[in-house]
């Protein structure tokens, strides 16, 4: 998991500082006055536009003057939660594989550098996979994983507000999939049942901590200069040959993976589909089309790409040994 994020963090040491957006410094800014209102009753007439609950959580990594332990946390959480789900459907797997994956997956897609840059993008897709380990891979996670699963769940829905619409949405989706599937109805009950206490507890937080903080119940609070040195063009053209080389290897793989019948993992492509879909449709709506929005939820394309070709290559080669190695009496 460290090794993992540390190949994750980069682009910020490329950079030379964490990678930073106009909105980062208000996340930044708003998580003393929050904290100040909550934990000694100083009030404040103005707290931000953004999502006050994400302020608070990365308030602890900022002290000082130094905001690097926001991407050492941002990054050591999603390569927690990758490998929670790259366990889960390749269980055969070791570490080793892992950081097979994750290389060429921080190097080429947009993981790397949303997991750098201290806004909420990147929890949007921990998310998304927090939700698909709950809902089918929930035995493979230990006690412990489970409850820091439904942490991180609760914690990324209330950092942004698309993040809640899309998991709904996703829940909605999933629901349609399950009603279709043989599954017990007390086992469908107890994971339906999960989501919509997590998502409830999500909303619940942010009316609550807006009510306090303004008097009104709502989900939306009241409503540094760059030097423009990135490569920001040439990376934004290796994320495109690596998106559109996913997908055509996807395309490629899709008889093998419906003909293996390997559930987890056509279970995470639909859950993966279903939340870039999402992800386009609210963040198009409610603010704007932007690539921002789009690129911090595709490099789940290459990361589903990649698990699908670690297990065929498993497969083939099981195949292969099972030819070569000599027949039992």
């Amino acid at each position: 998991m460290i090794l993992g994020a540390i190949l994750m963090a980069w682009p910020a040491f490329y950079s030379g500082f964490p990678l930073m957006y106009p909105d980062s410094l208000e996340y930044i800014e708003a998580g003393r006055p929050v904290a100040a209102a909550l934990l000694l009753g100083h009030h404040s007439s103005y707290y931000g536009i953004r999502s006050l609950i994400y302020s608070l959580g990365i308030l602890p990594f900022h002290p000082g003057e130094t905001i690097w332990p926001i991407i050492a946390f941002q990054c050591l959480l999603t390569s927690w939660v990758l490998w929670l789900v790259f366990r889960s459907v390749a269980p055969e797997k070791s570490w080793i594989h892992f950081l097979i994956l994750m290389a060429p997956l921080s190097l080429f897609s947009s993981l790397s550098w949303f997991g750098s840059f201290v806004m909420p993008d990147i929890l949007g897709p921990d998310l998304y996979l927090c939700i698909f380990l709950l809902v089918f891979t929930h035995e493979s996670l230990s006690r412990a994983e489970r409850t820091l699963v439904y942490l991180i769940s609760w914690w990324s829905i209330t950092s942004h507000a698309t993040h809640l619409l899309i998991a709904v949405a996703l829940c909605c989706s999933l629901a349609v999939i399950a009603v279709s599937q043989p599954m017990p109805l007390r086992r469908y009950t107890w994971i339906a049942a999960r989501l919509a206490t997590i998502i409830a507890l999500a909303a619940g937080a942010q009316i609550s901590l807006n009510a306090f903080l303004y008097g009104t119940p709502s989900l939306n609070g009241d409503r540094r200069q760059a030097r423009d040195e990135m490569a920001l063009d040439f990376f934004y053209r290796v994320h495109r040959v690596a998106v559109i080389s996913s997908l055509v290897g996807i395309a490629v793989l899709l008889p093998w993976l419906f003909r293996s019948r390997r559930m987890p993992l056509i279970a995470l492509g639909f859950v993966i589909a279903s939340s870039i879909v999402a992800n386009s449709l609210f963040t198009g709506t409610l603010s704007m089309v932007a690539g921002r929005y789009g690129s911090r939820v595709v490099w789940l394309v290459p990361f589903f790409s990649g698990l699908c070709f670690l297990q065929w290559a498993s497969d083939r080669r099981k195949i292969i040994n099972a030819r070569t190695s000599p027949e039992q009496p």
